[in-house]
């Protein structure tokens, strides 16, 4: 092999792990160093949760806050009926974003 597929198959063998491992998840931690001026958050916790069948599920046990992925029209009226619940749609374009609302409490705590 040549030199030039040294890179790319370093980046697939360290990379390929995340990928396939269906339970990631990363915390990030407010550290008490921090300006802690206006609203703030204690905890991001970002779960990789690969089955739709599971996410559906996490969302009506309360282990998940929220989900922006894709949902099939097949649990939609599942997650209608279920009052602890609030859907939320919109066109994308393939990309997204989470912005918080700090308007109101508790997140307008400073």
């Amino acid at each position: 092999m040549g030199k030039r597929w040294v890179i790319p198959l370093s980046l697939i063998a360290l990379l390929l792990p995340l990928m396939l491992s269906p339970n990631l998840s990363a915390a990030l931690y407010v550290h008490p160093s921090d300006l802690n001026v206006g609203p703030y958050v204690d905890k991001i916790v970002y779960k990789v949760i690969e089955h739709p069948d599971q996410r559906i599920l996490a969302l009506q046990t309360g282990e998940i806050e929220m989900d922006t992925s894709f949902i099939h029209p097949l649990y939609l009226q599942t997650l209608e009926e279920d009052p602890d619940i609030d859907i939320y749609s919109a066109l994308m374009n393939g990309y997204g974003q989470i912005t918080i609302n700090c308007r109101d409490y508790p997140l307008n705590i400073s």
